[in-house]
């Protein structure tokens, strides 16, 4: 039983090293994660515009207004968003 979880530890520790440590390309250099930011909160979207409960459009609009600041680099809409 220990055996497993030391197991099932070491393999969860290496897939989250794998995602902080970028990976090489031939010629020394690095490839960064490419994320399309506007597929992210498309989805946000389109919820949005279906969503008639207030409570969750009001914490939909809040996500989706947190999303853009974060692509856009606007530290202080994304930190409107927090509060």
């Amino acid at each position: 039983m220990r055996t497993c979880a030391l197991a099932c530890y070491n393999r969860g520790r290496q897939a989250s090293e794998a995602a902080v440590i970028p990976a090489e390309i031939p010629g020394g250099d690095t490839m960064s994660p490419v994320i399309d930011q506007a597929v992210t909160w498309r989805k946000v979207e389109e919820r949005l515009e279906v969503e008639t409960d207030p409570i969750l459009r009001r914490n939909l609009e809040v996500l989706l207004g947190h999303m853009k600041s974060e692509s856009a680099g606007d530290i202080d809409g994304l930190l409107e968003t927090l509060s």
